[in-house]
């Protein structure tokens, strides 16, 4: 009886996208990343935190906003234009504390466990990384503990490399934003097929 559920949680996490994101990557010491295995982030301390918080906030309102729907359109379409608001405010401060202007908007694939970039650096199989990420498709501002499982020059004879990291740690409020942004991509991607069909 328990198989089911946790199957269902399996094919939920191993689910991958590939996105647009600008992404931004930081090797660790041993001793860093333990203190922030330990630690995590500290709170609100800087854009990618504040983008957590409100996402937290925004699915711990959810059933609120439906029922705003249902009672009050108005008032539900007025929120609506706040949170668009908030959104775009988020935009702009992960992208300044990104320093936009030195990082390129890449693909990349991303799953629950783990994503896959391309970087101007060569990092070492087990090398930990701090990664700032920003997920364009939804404005989605993560920070995020990984450690590196796969680095081989890119294809093609490109400048770079090809990195695969596992993610080691994420608080809880960053996992669920991440599964939450997956869902909303596979179903984005679903609906662009389907009208291309």
């Amino acid at each position: 009886m328990d198989r089911p559920d946790k199957s269902a949680q399996e094919r939920r996490e191993n689910f991958r996208v590939k996105d647009l994101a600008i992404i931004t990557s930081r090797p660790l010491s041993p001793a860093e990343a333990k203190e922030w295995r330990r630690d995590g982030p500290s709170p609100l301390t800087d854009a990618f935190d504040l983008a957590s918080w409100f996402g937290e906030i925004r699915q711990k309102t959810t059933l609120l906003h439906r029922q705003a729907q249902q009672e009050s359109p108005r008032l539900a379409d007025y929120v609506d234009t706040l949170d668009q608001k908030l959104d775009r405010l988020m935009q702009v401060m992960l992208i300044r504390d990104m320093n936009l202007e030195d990082h390129t908007p890449q693909q990349i694939d991303i799953g629950a466990e783990g994503l896959g970039f391309a970087s101007a650096s060569r990092f070492d199989t087990g090398q930990q990384l701090e990664l700032h990420l920003l997920l364009l498709s939804t404005g989605t501002g993560l920070r995020l503990l990984g450690k590196v499982v796969r680095c081989e020059p890119l294809q093609d004879g490109a400048a770079g490399y090809d990195v695969g990291v596992s993610l080691e740690y994420q608080r809880e409020a960053d996992r669920e934003l991440l599964l939450h942004h997956l869902l909303h991509r596979q179903s984005e991607l679903i609906r662009e097929r389907n009208q291309a069909d």
